[in-house]
């Protein structure tokens, strides 16, 4: 029997795995036969979002004041050097397109995607909230404690009536404080199930429940290689290069990149346009792409190199030889998946002891971890669909 379910995710984020993910738990469930939509709530980064009183962003009661003071001043602060120094740049291997190209491609990719009515605040989402079957939070770090937003929503609090399930819910921290533990364990209690992606969090949560936390994999793994595969755009670049991808501070992987690139004799190509790192290297920019062209990029590349846990996956998925650094909170979820898919090989040294090869990888053997852990995240979702 049909269900109309209801997703709260990252939605229509300007990040390649967050969309992607968001793209792939919808795809299954609605490719099951049943009435999926994902609620299009607003975030603080949105310009049309309007702020509730009483929803405070939860991170200020997690993070250090030298964080809070660097994401609300020194980050807008950098944003606006960013621009400046890409105006007046003459430099050939930066090619900066308009921003507003590459989010017309984000926007082309999630028309695909069924969403609610948006919602401009939360307090608009809680006063006339959607009605479903089932609704799902899920995937990503909707559950870190320092990320710069309101958690409630993604803990479900809106719902009244309805079956309540997490997916492969990350939190992104190894430890969260005894205020945290208290409001989770507040905001699970109506949860008919509970799964997360990583061990680590399910340790973390554990101790605040009754019910059973499960372990599920990223919701990308639910589809098929060849469903990767066929989404992914035309060719990007013509001729062999290296592509580096990197997710917050890349800077721990930016000399192996370019070590890598002189030694194999190919271009560095990356979507980042970090103007404070790479006036050193030699890296050609290109960021006119979108989730497709990303797909793309990391297809046709001779190998690549990468500190994301989606740059990893879809490596994985594309058969394409990749090294991976690992910094700050990301570590767990990128040696655990390399250690699910028996691929710790691949991880670099943070101490720069890294020979320039790239360790063969047997994709026949990853292909078939992946779609093993794809059909334990499917057996946990049909129990509710």
């Amino acid at each position: 029997m049909s269900k109309k379910v209801l997703i709260m995710t990252v939605q229509k984020a300007p990040n390649f795995g967050a969309c992607l993910q968001a793209y792939a738990l919808w795809k299954y469930i609605s490719d099951l036969g049943h009435d999926c939509k994902i609620i299009d709530l607003l975030r603080p980064y949105h310009s049309e979002f309007i702020y509730t009183e009483g929803f405070d962003t939860f991170c200020k009661k997690e993070r250090s004041w030298f964080l809070n003071f660097r994401i609300e001043y020194v980050r807008p602060f950098r944003k606006k050097l960013r621009y400046i120094f890409h105006k007046g740049t003459n430099n050939a291997n930066r090619t900066i397109p308009s921003k507003s190209f590459s989010q017309k491609l984000f926007d082309e990719f999630n028309e695909q995607v069924k969403y609610t009515k948006t919602y401009r605040s939360i307090g608009e989402l809680y006063s006339n909230p959607p009605q479903a079957d089932l609704y799902i939070t899920g995937s990503d770090q909707l559950w870190n404690p320092t990320q710069p937003y309101a958690l409630e929503p993604y803990f479900l609090t809106f719902v009244k009536q309805g079956e309540k399930i997490s997916y492969a819910t990350s939190i992104g921290v190894a430890n969260i404080s005894k205020y945290t533990k208290r409001k989770f364990a507040l905001w699970l209690k109506s949860y008919d199930a509970i799964s997360v992606r990583e061990p680590e969090a399910a340790s973390l949560l554990q101790p605040l429940v009754q019910k059973q936390i499960a372990e599920c994999c990223d919701p990308t793994f639910l589809l098929s290689k060849k469903s990767w595969e066929k989404l992914a755009s035309k060719r990007q670049i013509e001729g062999k290069y290296i592509f580096l991808f990197t997710v917050g501070d890349g800077s721990s992987v930016f000399d192996y990149a370019e070590t890598m690139g002189k030694k194999l004799n190919l271009p560095v190509i990356t979507n980042k346009d970090d103007f404070k790192n790479f006036g050193k290297y030699s890296f050609k920019i290109k960021n006119d792409i979108g989730p497709l062209e990303w797909l793309a990029l990391i297809r046709d590349a001779e190998m690549v190199v990468t500190n994301s846990f989606h740059g990893c996956v879809f490596c994985l998925f594309m058969h394409t030889p990749f090294r991976v650094g690992i910094s700050n909170n990301r570590g767990s979820r990128i040696t655990n998946l390399l250690r699910l898919v028996h691929g710790e090989v691949l991880l670099l040294d943070n101490n720069n002891n890294n020979e320039l090869n790239v360790p063969p990888v047997d994709f026949e053997e990853t292909d078939k971890c992946m779609k093993e852990l794809g059909q334990k995240g499917q057996s946990y979702l049909l129990q509710y669909l």
